[in-house]
This record gives C-alpha cells, sequence and structure tokens, in this order.
C-alpha cells in the first residue's frame, strides 16, 4: 500500500466521559503523595528505590524488545507495517511509533510503551495469527494502542505512578484510558461487525473467538452484578471484554440488568471496612486521651470525675452496699490476719493484700467496693490497718464506710 497514494480521512474521537475528571483526581492524589514522599526521607527513599527499580526494570524490557523481537518496516513484513502506518494516521498520529512483533508463549495481548520519548507498539505474534484472515480485529486492535498514544496515555506516566495505585480512583482512571483507546480502536475500522470479533479473540482465543455469540457474550455482564464481583471490576486496571464490547455497540445488549445491586453492596462493604475500623480507633483515641486527662488531673478533678460517673443509687441499694462493704471488709481483715499469722506482718500496701487473697483463696475474686466497683482501700496506719469503702458520696468522706481492728 502506497499511503501516499491514498488520502487518508481522519477520525474524530471523543474521550470516555470520566477519563478527563479521572485524570485530575489521579494527578491531585499523585501530587499529595510526592509531597508526602518529600517530607519523609524513609518515604523518598523508598519512592526512589521503587522508582530505579521500576525503572531498571522498563529498560531491559525494552533492550529486550529491540534485540529480541522483530521491528515492522518497509523491508520487514511491509504489508503490515504499512496498515500500521495508515492506522497511525487515520487517528492522528504526526509520527508512527517503532512497531515490534513479539512472540509472548501463547499469550494473546498487545501494548504500547515508551522510554523517554521514544514511542513502541509491540504486537504479540500469538494474537496475529489468532486474528487470522480478519484484517478487521487486526486493525482494530493495532488501533486501540495507537489510541493510547494519540490520547496521551504515556506521558507523564511516572509522575502519576503513585497516584495510579491509589485504590479504586487509579484502577478507574486506567479503565477510562482503555475505554477512550477502543473508541480509536473502532472508529479507525471500517467494518465494526468484524472488528468486535477481535474482542471475542482476545476472550476465546483464535480457534473458538470468532465462533463466539458476541450479543450472549455481552449478555454475560449480569453475571457481575454482586458485590464481590463489583468490588473486583472496581479494582481492576482493565474492564470486563463484556463492558468494553457494550461500550461500542450498546444495541447488543438484551436484558442487560441495573447493577444497583452490586453497587449498593460493594459501598457498604467498603463503608464497612472503613468506616468500623476509623470509628473504633476514634473510640480508643478518646479513651486513651481520657485516661491521660485523668492521670494528669489534681485529686479534686478526678473526685469530680469519680462523682460524675458514679450512678445515682436508691436509698435501698445504699443499704444494701453499706451492708455488703461491711461483710466485704470483715472478710478481707480475716485474709489480712491470716497473713500477719503467716508472715509476721501485715501486707504492706493494696498490691500486697491482692497478692495475699490470691495466696490464700485463689478459687474467688477479690472483693470490689459496690459503691465504685473498684477495689477497697487499704493502708497501714499506727500500728495496725485501716480498710474503707467510698461509700455513697465520692464527694462527702464523711459518707465512707471504714473497718479498723477489733471495731
Amino acid at each position: 500500500m502506497d499511503l501516499q497514494d491514498e488520502l487518508v480521512e481522519m477520525v474524530d474521537v471523543e474521550r470516555w466521559p470520566t477519563e478527563r475528571p479521572l485524570f485530575f483526581l489521579v494527578l491531585i492524589s499523585s501530587i499529595v503523595l510526592w509531597v508526602l514522599f518529600t517530607i519523609s526521607i524513609i518515604g523518598i527513599i523508598y519512592a526512589g528505590m521503587l522508582g530505579l527499580f521500576f525503572f531498571v526494570s522498563h529498560v531491559v524490557f525494552i533492550t529486550h524488545l529491540r534485540g529480541s523481537a522483530i521491528r515492522l518496516g518497509p523491508e520487514q513484513m511491509p504489508d503490515l507495517y504499512d496498515r500500521v502506518e495508515y492506522l497511525s494516521q487515520r487517528i492522528g498520529l504526526d509520527k508512527t511509533p517503532a512497531v515490534y512483533v513479539m512472540q509472548a508463549g501463547g499469550a494473546l495481548n498487545a501494548l504500547a510503551t515508551k522510554l523517554f520519548s521514544a514511542n513502541f507498539i509491540v504486537l504479540f505474534s500469538d494474537l496475529l495469527e489468532a486474528c487470522g484472515e480478519n484484517t478487521e480485529a487486526r486493525d482494530m486492535i493495532i488501533a486501540h494502542e495507537l489510541g493510547h498514544l494519540k490520547a496521551g496515555h504515556l506521558r507523564g506516566l511516572w509522575f502519576l505512578l503513585p497516584g495510579l495505585i491509589v485504590p479504586f480512583i487509579g484502577s478507574a482512571y486506567s479503565q477510562a484510558r482503555e475505554y477512550t483507546s477502543d473508541r480509536y480502536g473502532f472508529a479507525a475500522c471500517n467494518d465494526k461487525k468484524l472488528a468486535l470479533i477481535g474482542l471475542g479473540i482476545l476472550a476465546a482465543g483464535g480457534e473458538q473467538g470468532p465462533k463466539v455469540n458476541l450479543r450472549s457474550f455481552a449478555n454475560q455482564g449480569n453475571d457481575l452484578n454482586t458485590t464481590w464481583m463489583t468490588l473486583g471490576r472496581w479494582l481492576s486496571s482493565h474492564p470486563p471484554l463484556v463492558d468494553r464490547i457494550v461500550a461500542v455497540e450498546p444495541t447488543l445488549i438484551t436484558n442487560r440488568e441495573t447493577r444497583s445491586r452490586g453497587t449498593i453492596g460493594a459501598i457498604a462493604l467498603i463503608l464497612c471496612f472503613a468506616v468500623v475500623p476509623a470509628v473504633a480507633a476514634v473510640g480508643f483515641g478518646q479513651k486513651i486521651m481520657a485516661n491521660v486527662k485523668q492521670a494528669k488531673a489534681t485529686p479534686e478533678v478526678v473526685a469530680q470525675i469519680d462523682q460524675d460517673e458514679r450512678r445515682q443509687l436508691t436509698p435501698k441499694e445504699i443499704v444494701m452496699s453499706s451492708q455488703q462493704a461491711r461483710k466485704d471488709m470483715v472478710v478481707l481483715s480475716t485474709v489480712i490476719e491470716e497473713y500477719r499469722v503467716k508472715t509476721g506482718e501485715f501486707p504492706m500496701n493494696s498490691d500486697a493484700l491482692l497478692a495475699a487473697w490470691k495466696l490464700l483463696h485463689p478459687e474467688t475474686k477479690l472483693p470490689v467496693d459496690p459503691f465504685d466497683g473498684y477495689n477497697y482501700g487499704y493502708e497501714i496506719y499506727d500500728g495496725s490497718y485501716v480498710i474503707w469503702s467510698e461509700g455513697p458520696s465520692a464527694e462527702n468522706h464523711e459518707d465512707d464506710l471504714v473497718f479498723r481492728p477489733g471495731q
């Protein structure tokens, strides 16, 4: 094909509606993350190490491409090369990129990439063989990759990488780019019906792909209308093929269900994973702050906190709690005396009293003050000891219940 003798009609393609808004979200996310990396020494080191790793890996891939794949040209597969040139002009590229055919172990794929200012299109040989005589399907796949270059999807990609890994935002933007490139791919073809078979080939392979009932395949998208399938779709870098077919040929749909059920379920699941831990963290933080404030508070403030938290007791409950407190203090005094007989001294403090209780009564718990739910007060006093309960009021210590030996 002599391109100079053929008037190439350029196609006008609109981007997928969500691509530009999502691009700005990814851009803002990337700027924020790069700023965070910059102000964090560890963050910028890790970012630099990962960036260097990916860059070196990409250089290795381009080296393999240039040295072990076949570059198309006027003397190398000229028919296919002329077709790539034609499609490049048809979608409005100023320059035809370097195009390579590469054997990839049976993978049905193609890709667009770049290194510095050099653009590359890579066509996997098995995909070209799978398309066979269907040149429209082949052209759709080639024009799809050329569309990535025309739409500028590879410009500034390294800067956008942090934003692209942000869950949901990055994947949504990546999917929008694929839909845009599909529009380029199908706009460049003359027979849309034959071009659609290209997506069937990507799904089922060279032998079975042309046999795929595309209408039935398009309606297969109903299987994705569940909570987990919706979540998986939102997190994928590429849209499902059933959605890509419908995007370029909506008439194939006959009984597509609305995806509200899966959408609502996925949103609820995200909120469950995001909101519940956040609420728990806030509650835990408030509890810690309360403990810190109480630890720093004066005795008067602590007494006020105790009073605020104290449950208001009825007169009957006060009488019953007082009776229980007196019984508990008698039991505690018995343990104190047992301990003195065995050791020759009283427990030195509340912790020692607790240890004595566990030693002498391991099967039961130390009784607690029924008025505030804490341990009874205890201290050695003037060669003896005293046990006390807070009583019904934290403000009026005249209401404290006190036990002394011999009472």
